[in-house]
């Protein structure tokens, strides 16, 4: 742990290396969205694609680029730019960029439109399910983890643990209790980890990444706060 530092990202930092890193880790196992056929739609990781020297797809379809990191360095400028995203940084002690989490503080409406996609009554059912646990979720204050991204070489290092409890810690410091995210259950540790700090699934996408919108209240106590930590390290 000690040779992790979390730090403040000024929003402009290190794009190039936040892109690449990005691309990377969606690219491979279990998104898998390094390439994808353009007929049948079928995702290939960006390792079995180079590896294996493919070209086209089983069905005979192109085989294109699903990142490209120009786009994806544009995408993360006009984030940056947009009121309420915040980033923290992980980096080792020679400032290597080894991970990443972003969120934003929004009314549920403007997430939909930007990041869950759903169709109005698909959204109802995010609503619905989330009152049914908690009645008084603020869906006009509704804290957005965005994105966690880690290197994949540097997993079981605690680095996530240390991104995603900074970043919880002060949300609800300045009082932010009201968390949703989307994740996958296609890889083990993110929904397990999510699950094991009490957050709720309220919405299946049914997709091919089996992606899934989970959402939990915090409290500000020091009690939970003991065991959420608890619960980070032991999934680490």
């Amino acid at each position: 742990m000690n040779t992790i530092k979390i730090i403040n990202d000024d929003k402009e930092i290190k794009q190039d290396e936040k892109s690449a890193l990005y691309i990377n880790v969606f690219g491979e196992a279990p998104r898998n969205e390094g390439y994808k056929c353009t007929t049948c739609e079928k995702l290939f990781s960006l390792s079995t694609v180079v590896n294996n020297s493919l070209e086209k797809c089983l069905c005979s379809g192109d085989l294109k680029k699903v990142y490209d990191k120009e786009q994806i360095k544009k995408e993360r400028a006009d984030q940056a730019n947009k009121s309420g995203y915040m980033w923290r940084l992980a980096e080792t002690l020679d400032s290597k960029l080894i991970g990443f989490m972003s969120w934003r503080v929004d009314n549920i409406a403007t997430v939909n439109t930007e990041k869950f996609l759903l169709p109005e009554d698909q959204l109802s059912l995010v609503k619905q399910g989330t009152k049914n646990i908690y009645p008084d979720f603020d869906f006009e204050n509704t804290f957005y983890a965005a994105e966690m991204v880690i290197d994949q070489t540097r997993r079981g290092q605690w680095i996530a643990s240390k991104l995603f409890n900074d970043v919880i810690e002060n949300a609800k410091k300045s009082g932010y209790t009201d968390v949703i995210l989307s994740t996958t259950t296609k890889e083990w540790w993110p929904f397990k980890w999510f699950e094991r700090l009490w957050y709720k699934v309220v919405f299946k996408y049914n997709d091919e990444n089996d992606r899934v919108i989970m959402v939990k209240k915090s409290q500000s106590s020091n009690n939970e706060s003991e065991k959420e930590w608890e619960y980070i390290l032991w999934l680490a």
